[in-house]
């Protein structure tokens, strides 16, 4: 190589150097450049307005709404084999701290013994109020409940035996107010317990007649009740269970005014009784075949009857099943 290539490549070096050097910066500078700038689709988003929030919805998937309803029809397993129905149903509006609800319920009960034979149709209707102790979204929710109801018993007494007293038709009307405390604990996403106690006041308006007279009273009494429940997603978004279980007692005297047709002679007489009702329902929600809201759902439940005093006792157990709509 001559020495006049070597002083090219010597004055060279320094320049390729400095041009390499210049590249690099270039290029750095470049890239901090871009990343400073937001991409086209970030622009497009931050400038786009906000996205209309998802709606709210039910356990069950439907747009949870301020309008409750519920409706359930059955058949009762009665001692008597006689074919019944038993059913209610409840209209609600609520608020995030508290709710109203009007309701309505009819249901049969009957017993039968070697000696006679008895028949009872109760109904009731009433207003439900409901007022939230604790913050919306606790997993553990205290309520204070509040009711006013009226429920009817009309019941007829056939004697089988001759010497089972007198065909008897009475008739016992109830005005019912009650508090009672709830309480909710949601366990888990797909498990949720209730329960509430509470005590009320009834005042009863009672008549019956019977071949041999006829009988009239008035009376007030304590009552007292208990509430269970529990949901539970068996398979979510297909079938969840239902558990409600309702419990009250009363022990009631009355002052009966008889009159005996015989001979017109009336005079008071107190009679003392206890009053057990129970009322047990277990719901399959079938959320797989749920229609603009609204979930089917069939139940199975045991109704329980206990009525002990002066008079005698009876008491029985129904079995019963059916089938109701919900938007729960």
């Amino acid at each position: 190589m001559s020495h006049a290539s070597i002083r090219l490549i010597l004055w060279s070096l320094p320049r390729l150097g400095a041009c390499a050097v210049g590249l690099c910066s270039g290029l750095v500078s470049a890239a901090a450049s871009a990343a400073e700038e937001p991409a086209p689709d970030a622009v497009a988003a931050h400038d786009a307005p906000d996205a209309a929030p998802h709606p709210q919805t039910s356990p069950k998937g439907s747009t949870q709404s301020p309008w409750d309803y519920s409706g359930e029809i059955g058949v009762p397993k009665l001692a008597s084999d006689d074919f019944k129905l038993v059913g209610g149903g409840e209209v609600g509006y609520h608020k995030e701290t508290w709710g109203i609800a009007a309701e309505l319920a009819f249901a049969s009960y009957a017993t039968s013994s070697d000696q006679a034979f008895n028949s009872t149709s109760r109904n009731s209707f009433g207003i439900d109020g409901e007022w939230a102790l604790s913050e919306p979204h606790a997993p553990t929710q205290l309520s204070l409940q509040g009711e006013l109801k009226y429920a009817s018993y009309a019941t007829v007494y056939i004697p089988i035996d001759p010497n089972a007293g007198d065909l008897l038709s009475e008739f016992s009307g109830m005005s019912r107010l009650s508090a009672l405390l709830g309480v909710e604990r949601q366990v888990d996403p797909m498990f949720a317990l209730l329960g509430a106690v509470g005590v009320g006041f009834q005042n009863e308006s009672y008549s019956a007649s019977s071949d041999s007279g006829i009988e009239a009273s008035t009376s007030g009494s304590a009552r007292f009740l208990g509430r269970v429940g529990a949901d539970y997603a068996l398979m979510p978004g297909t079938v969840s269970l239902r558990l409600r279980s309702e419990l009250s007692y009363a022990s009631v005297t009355r002052t009966q005014f008889a009159v005996n047709t015989d001979d017109l002679a009336a005079a008071p007489t107190p009679e003392s009784f206890k009053l057990i009702e129970a009322n047990n329902r277990l719901f399959g929600d079938l959320e797989m075949a749920s229609f603009a809201g609204i979930v089917p759902s069939v139940f199975v439940g045991l109704d329980v009857f206990a009525m002990t005093g002066d008079a005698g006792s009876t008491s029985t157990l129904i079995p019963l099943a059916g089938v109701g709509l919900s938007n729960w």
